[in-house]
């Protein structure tokens, strides 16, 4: 099975990038987070991965207050299900998102040698939608320039290859969006790929 990993922040465009994904065929692992934002309902984000990587790192502070065995052994089991799910589905391809699973790309990297997919954003839009969804202060600017560290950090010392998806680029930019199909080789339907354009024009 194909993964695909969306390494982001809070407020940063992932949602789309990651819808953009479910309606072009991957497997984004439901049920999703709902939110009260009506310009995003659906985070495109799995609730059963997020729980469990909120149960290895604080989403406040980000320090690690579980023990990473029990999040692999999680996983493991995890993973084999939503491949089942996915295959029972006709996809090939799974996409995860969530802002914490940016801690666990060395594992991620290693058990499923996924295809990277890092959505950027300026930081102080990143702020505004932190402030106008009412989140935590760290859900702004300063949770986004740690996870951004953290994943160039990666990038440099595991020599990962990955696609740089600025947000605001994206949303306008369809040479880019199929730029991004191709990098993490999927081919969708041309239903599919009519799907995804309207769903990131639904706004």
């Amino acid at each position: 099975m194909k993964a695909v990993v969306i390494i982001a922040s809070w407020g940063s465009g992932s949602t789309a990038v990651s819808g953009y994904l479910d309606k072009c065929g991957l497997y984004s692992c439901p049920p999703h987070l709902h939110t009260i934002d009506k310009l995003t309902p659906n985070s495109y984000e799995s609730i059963e991965y997020g729980s469990e990587l909120a149960k290895l790192f604080d989403k406040y502070t980000f320090k690690e207050i579980g023990k990473s065995e029990d999040f692999v052994k999680f996983f493991d089991t995890w993973w084999i299900d939503e491949c089942a799910k996915a295959n029972s589905l006709a996809c090939n391809s799974i996409v995860l998102k969530h802002p914490l699973q940016t801690f666990v790309l060395p594992y991620l990297k290693e058990k499923l040698n996924p295809s990277f997919i890092f959505v950027t954003r300026p930081f102080d839009e990143i702020t505004r939608t932190q402030v106008r969804r009412n989140w935590h202060p760290i859900m702004g600017a300063d949770g986004a320039k740690h996870i951004y560290s953290v994943a160039n950090n990666f990038f440099t010392l595991s020599s990962s290859s990955f696609i740089s998806i600025p947000f605001n680029v994206f949303k306008n930019d369809r040479e880019l969006r199929n730029k991004m199909l191709d990098f993490i080789e999927i081919s969708p339907s041309e239903k599919q790929i009519y799907d995804a354009e309207s769903f990131l024009r639904r706004d």
